[in-house]
């Protein structure tokens, strides 16, 4: 078994029978680049078990979490345009049908 024949990821998530599993056990023991490349697997099995949960915030606004990044970051960012203060509405007609236009309300 050469390093082109043996799938890494197989073996490494136990997905080969049984056979195939005491060759590339073999292999492993010669192979450098496949220890190397399995290693390489279980070192981010590792970091990803190790991370701590993160957890949506409420309501799904990240804005909390932004500024932090962004501080942490040393990003400035420019302010929002802050919203108008007047609503648009639909208009409705006599009979309270609506009406295609739109307009302000103040």
């Amino acid at each position: 078994m050469t390093a082109c024949d043996l799938d890494v990821v197989l073996y490494f998530y136990e997905e080969m029978d049984t056979a195939d599993r005491v060759r590339a056990t073999a292999h492993l023991r010669e192979c450098a680049a496949c220890r190397q490349r399995l290693e390489d697997l279980h070192a981010i099995r590792r970091a990803l078990s190790e991370r701590p949960a993160v957890d949506a915030p409420p309501a799904g606004d990240w804005s909390g979490f932004m500024r932090r990044l962004d501080a942490a970051a040393g990003v400035t960012r420019a302010r929002a345009v802050p919203p108008p203060t007047a609503v648009l509405e639909h208009a409705t007609d006599a009979a309270g049908r609506c009406d295609t236009s739109f307009r302000w309300r103040r």
